[in-house]
C-alpha cells in the first residue's frame, strides 16, 4: 500500500514539475510554442512586389524568435536595397544571434547585426546568423521582385 502511494506521489510530482517547466518556457518565449510557431513545421513567406517566396526556416533560436515577432497573419517591415545583391529588412527589434562567417548565395535569408533580415539575390561574405533559404530560388526572379517591392517587405508565417 505504501509503495503504491509513493509511486502515485512521484508521478504527481513529475506532472507538476513538467507543467511548471512548460509555463516557465512559455513565459520565456521558448518551448510550448503553438505548432504554427515551431520552425520545424512552419515556413515563412516573403511577399515582394507581386511575388511570394516560400522560405524553409532553420531550426535555431533566431528563426524561432522571428516567427514569434511576425506572429499570425502578415507583417510589413521597412526595407532597402544595398550593394546590388541584397534587400535589407529592418525588423525594429533585436533577435538572438549566433553569427558565423558565411558566403551567401541567392535565396539565403540571414540575420545581420541582430535586427536586420537580409534577403540575398547575389553573393556576399560577412558574419551572419542563418534564418532560412528560399525554396527553388531563381536569382533573376528574386532580384526583380525585391527591387519592385521598393521600401517595404511583407513577411508571413504559414
Amino acid at each position: 500500500m505504501a509503495k503504491g502511494i509513493r509511486t502515485w506521489l512521484c508521478l504527481a510530482a513529475v506532472c507538476l514539475l513538467a507543467a511548471c517547466w512548460r509555463l516557465q518556457a512559455e513565459e520565456a518565449g521558448g518551448a510550448g510554442l503553438a505548432a504554427a510557431e515551431r520552425t520545424e513545421s512552419a515556413y515563412m513567406e516573403i511577399h515582394a512586389g507581386n511575388e511570394a517566396f516560400r522560405v524553409t526556416l532553420e531550426d535555431n533560436d533566431s528563426a524561432r524568435a522571428l516567427v514569434r515577432l511576425i506572429g499570425k497573419g502578415e507583417r510589413s517591415f521597412p526595407a532597402s536595397d544595398y550593394g546590388g545583391f541584397e534587400k535589407i529588412v529592418d525588423l525594429g527589434k533585436s533577435l538572438p544571434r549566433d553569427d558565423e562567417q558565411i558566403t551567401s548565395r541567392p535565396g539565403d535569408v540571414l540575420l545581420y547585426a541582430g535586427s536586420r533580415l537580409v534577403i540575398f539575390y547575389g553573393p556576399n561574405s560577412w558574419a551572419y546568423t542563418r534564418i532560412g533559404h528560399i525554396e527553388n530560388a531563381d536569382a533573376g526572379k528574386l532580384r526583380s521582385a525585391l527591387l519592385a517591392a521598393g521600401g517595404e517587405i511583407t513577411l508571413s508565417i504559414r
